[in-house]
């Protein structure tokens, strides 16, 4: 003969439904899940690129000389080249990013691919 269940009283519902909801948060505890961690993801670019800014041209000041014009326009010359180097390498550090971003993105969706394969 099987034993009889306990009666119901006040608190026993309580218990019943606090014992399911532990079960409830417990179980997916049990499932097998292996999470690959994707490396971090760096953008190479270098902080006094960021903050350097071309030169402003030099003031051509009234009753200067010949020399001396020649002189302020290969300054400006000299500034406009210099400028010129920080922004392609402003440029190269931009798309070296983007590349690393590209990689970062594939890289993810083949660990998503991964993981939702049917198995």
């Amino acid at each position: 003969m099987l034993p009889l269940p306990l009666p119901l009283t006040p608190l026993r519902p309580i218990a019943l439904i606090a014992t399911l909801a532990a079960v409830a948060l417990l179980l997916p505890g049990c499932a097998a899940t292996v999470v690959k961690p994707l490396p971090t993801m760096a953008c190479p670019v270098a902080p006094e690129l960021l903050v350097a800014r071309c030169a402003a041209p030099a003031p051509v000041a009234d009753g200067i000389n010949y020399g001396q014009a020649l002189q302020i326009a290969q300054q400006d010359r000299k500034a406009l080249a210099d400028c010129a180097a920080r922004e392609g390498a402003l440029v190269r550090s931009v798309l070296a990013c983007q590349q690393a971003i590209e990689r970062y993105n594939q890289a993810l969706a083949e660990s998503e691919r991964a993981i939702n394969a049917p198995r």
